[in-house]
């Protein structure tokens, strides 16, 4: 017979029905598998969320037992839903330390409890907002391991991190005492900070820089924050430059900062950190904008730049601690420092455009100011506290901040 032959089964079209019905069976399999994982993800993360918020619920109805033990205690609202605020009295705390160290505490040292995402399997941060001690542990740092004293575990509850509080705040206080600021290496900083809360306490800078791969020659833009004892970097992506939330990037004690070198004639400044628990030292490379220059790019060959402000501020929080050998100190006089507040506070007026440089000098010289005053039990200086806080308030300031936020991110 003369005509097609091909044999039963091994028609093109048939062959390609059957390859097109396989990839759709393939295709249905994986699509019941990725379904499956998804749904199994969903459970996963309802569960734990059901986790969460139970144990929430439990660790909130212990509260009322606190207040008959003396602490004072408050549910947290808003984002901070789930979390509470402690209250801890001069008397619970005199229980932990000499009676010299508690005669120090004059108010109730206050602390909150956020819990995190994946609560209790991740442990709270635990943060204090009362400056009881120098240099202050009120900067954003999470003290929970310092608190609690041991590794974290799923059953550790609300009622036992306010429980060591007191014994916490004693054995700071008689830390302090015995071998003074630079061996306070409490806390550590971690996640997500507001640079609002650094930029309002006057006792804090921020300063806008680029930090430099020296060996690469890349940089990259961050934010560095100076407190009382601490260093960060931080970065803050460019989705929340309006709310102002930075990721910490690296951080140190400043009782650990054995050198800090400035280029000739440049605004690169080198900062070097001693490492602990064996490890090297961490040396980190910012290259910091001119004045008055804020929301250009930082330039290497200026001579007058915020480089200046961070490495004078720097110098105060050493010298404030009690740090000597990193670097030369200038004594400033009080009549210098007066002389000097008064003639920049006079650039200050009603819609006057200012620098974040600008801004942070003046503040470093009030506190400056009023260190002097206090060191001779001078009353001025309430005064020149107050004149700190009407300067911060003033609405050029905050433009000045506000405006070279937004600049660098």
């Amino acid at each position: 017979m003369i005509g097609s032959t091909f044999k039963l089964g091994h028609d093109p079209a048939e062959l390609q029905r059957q390859a097109h019905a396989q990839q759709l069976a393939a295709l249905r399999q994986q699509n019941s598998q990725k379904w499956a994982e998804e749904k199994k993800s969903h459970d996963d993360q309802r569960q734990a969320s059901q986790i969460r918020e139970m144990r929430l619920a439990k660790e909130l109805s212990t509260l009322d037992a606190l207040k008959e033990e003396g602490f004072g205690a408050k549910q947290l609202g808003g984002s901070n839903a789930g979390g509470v605020e402690v209250s801890i009295p001069p008397s619970l705390i005199a229980q932990h330390c000499s009676d010299a160290c508690a005669a120090s505490i004059k108010q109730n040292v206050v602390f909150q409890i956020h819990p995190s995402s994946n609560f209790p399997f991740v442990p709270p941060r635990v943060t204090c907002s009362t400056k009881f001690c120098f240099p202050s542990i009120a900067d954003g740092r999470d003290l929970i391991y310092d608190i609690i004293q041991k590794e974290w575990s799923p059953s550790t509850t609300y009622l036992h991190i306010i429980r060591e509080m007191p014994a916490f705040i004693g054995s700071v206080l008689s830390l302090l005492a015995l071998h003074g600021p630079t061996k306070l290496h409490v806390g550590f900083f971690e996640g997500s900070v507001s640079l609002d809360l650094y930029m309002r306490d006057p006792n804090a800078s921020v300063l806008p820089c680029l930090k430099v791969d020296e060996a690469s020659s890349r940089s990259v833009p961050r934010f560095v924050i100076l407190t009382e004892s601490a260093m960060l970097t931080v970065e803050v992506p460019p989705g929340n430059t309006a709310h102002r939330i930075g990721e910490v990037r690296t951080w140190a004690h400043l009782s650990l900062l054995s050198q800090v070198t400035r280029k000739k004639k440049t605004n690169l400044v080198t900062v070097r950190f001693k490492g602990i628990g064996g490890q090297g030292d961490k040396i980190q490379t910012y290259l910091f904008a001119a004045s008055g220059t804020a929301g250009t790019q930082p330039d290497e060959g200026s001579e007058s730049s915020a480089a200046d402000s961070f490495v004078s501020v720097l110098q105060h929080h050493m010298s404030t601690l009690g740090v000597v050998g990193f670097s030369q100190q200038k004594n400033d006089s009080l009549e210098e420092v007066t002389r000097e507040i008064t003639r920049l506070s006079s650039q200050v007026s009603e819609g006057s455009e200012l620098s974040v440089e600008f801004v942070q000098t003046l503040m470093a010289l009030y506190q400056k100011q009023i260190e002097l005053y206090a060191a001779r039990n001078d009353p001025q200086h309430v005064n020149a506290l107050q004149q700190l806080k009407e300067f911060l308030q003033h609405p050029s300031v905050g433009h000045a901040l506000d405006t070279n936020t937004h600049a660098h991110t």
